[in-house]
């Protein structure tokens, strides 16, 4: 495991930059209502807006039920493979502690009294982030969408989170709370059925100068910012200059 001195943010900024400089457009908050197909080919977006922007070939690199949203002239027998494939949502405690809770990294817990899988304390793989001894821990809660503590309030998911880790940490309780943030993410995890490989849809769709980039394609690795910035760097092949 690693880490980027001074998070992902780091990253991102780098490639803004550079893309800039070498003349490209960003146009970050315009989200799309539609991926446009004539003939066969894509030829554009249609943002919630309502503008039209053309486009030679699109890179779609959202989760696949957003795919399927915004690309509706998708081949019927193309459509129902992705369908086949099923996502796990999360919803992510996210606690600043006074102090850490473990010397570890990541535990992952099978006590059926915990209502997490696991837990990652941060600040140990990186200890600088918090100068004042503090701690960051991560909760992740792996659920089906329509599983109620997706729908939970905030400080209910705190409250669950603090009762799980006192069986690992005796006494904790919200005292020891700097701060929390909980985040919800509907498509967080692929899920692998046996024979998945041959589930895992390619790079190119039927539709021609469309490309996909989605977290299945990461499939047998786990997903990482690396493994993610690979599957761009071959579609930017596919692709090719020009």
């Amino acid at each position: 495991m690693g880490y980027l001195e001074g998070g992902t943010t780091v990253l991102v900024t780098a490639l803004e930059q550079e893309l800039r400089r070498r003349g490209v457009v960003l146009r970050p908050s315009t989200p799309v209502e539609r991926i446009l197909v004539e003939g066969g080919r894509a030829t554009g977006l249609r943002t919630v807006a309502g503008e039209t922007v053309r486009f030679d070939r699109i890179v779609a690199a959202v989760p696949l039920p957003l795919f399927l949203r915004m690309a509706g002239d998708l081949p019927a027998d193309y459509r129902r493979r992705l369908e086949r494939i099923e996502f796990l949502g999360v919803v992510c405690a996210t606690l600043r502690l006074r102090r850490p809770l473990t010397e570890n990294f990541w535990l992952n817990s099978s006590d059926e009294r915990v209502p997490f899988a696991g837990w990652i304390e941060y600040t140990n793989l990186n200890p600088a982030m918090t100068p004042d001894g503090s701690a960051i821990v991560y909760v992740p809660f792996y659920l089906p969408r329509d599983d109620p503590r997706f729908r939970m309030p905030d400080a209910d998911v705190v409250r669950d989170c603090l009762a799980g880790l006192a069986l690992l940490a005796p006494g904790l309780d919200q005292s020891a709370v700097v701060d929390w943030a909980v985040s919800r993410d509907p498509y967080a995890q692929v899920v692998c059925p046996t024979g998945f490989a041959d589930q895992v849809p390619a790079h190119t769709t039927p539709v021609a100068g469309l490309y996909l980039i989605e977290s299945s394609q990461l499939y047998p690795s786990d997903r990482t910012i690396s493994g993610t910035l690979d599957l761009a760097a071959k579609v930017a092949d596919l692709i090719g200059p020009g």
